[in-house]
């Protein structure tokens, strides 16, 4: 199963304390809501458990192997991030803005392989994304 875990991360940003001493484990086919007010930290603890900034002081592990020694497409493998108000140019299908999250597994050229059209099919009805 996997685990993403968080222990005692502190992020400093501007000479500022952004987050202090935040901890938690996420478990695969967990749903988590991270709520506050604006300038709280929400995104900034994403960007940490996503692996995309590093946090000052505390360590953040998937599946017991810390991030900061994952190599970037070994990362990628593992999860997908898409930022807050991502601007897209051209107009396109949710489908395919899940599919985007498969990029790391695709072949550099051609359509989707077939065998993946099951899992953006479940990453839409996880989030009650289907068309009824």
């Amino acid at each position: 199963m996997t685990i993403l875990a968080a222990d005692n991360v502190t992020v400093r940003l501007g000479g500022r304390t952004i987050l202090r001493d935040i901890s938690l484990q996420a478990h695969a086919g967990e749903f988590i809501a991270v709520i506050g007010p604006n300038g709280a930290g929400k995104s900034t603890l994403l960007s940490v458990l996503a692996g995309l900034l590093a946090p000052d002081q505390g360590s953040v592990m998937l599946d017991a192997h810390p991030l900061k020694r994952l190599s970037g497409a070994a990362l990628a493998k593992r999860r997908a991030y898409l930022p807050q108000n991502p601007k897209l140019e051209w107009p396109l299908p949710v489908e395919r803005l899940v599919a985007l999250g498969l990029t790391p597994h695709l072949p550099a050229v051609g359509p989707l392989p077939e065998g993946f059209s099951f899992a953006i099919e479940q990453a839409l009805a996880a989030c009650d994304l289907l068309a009824q």
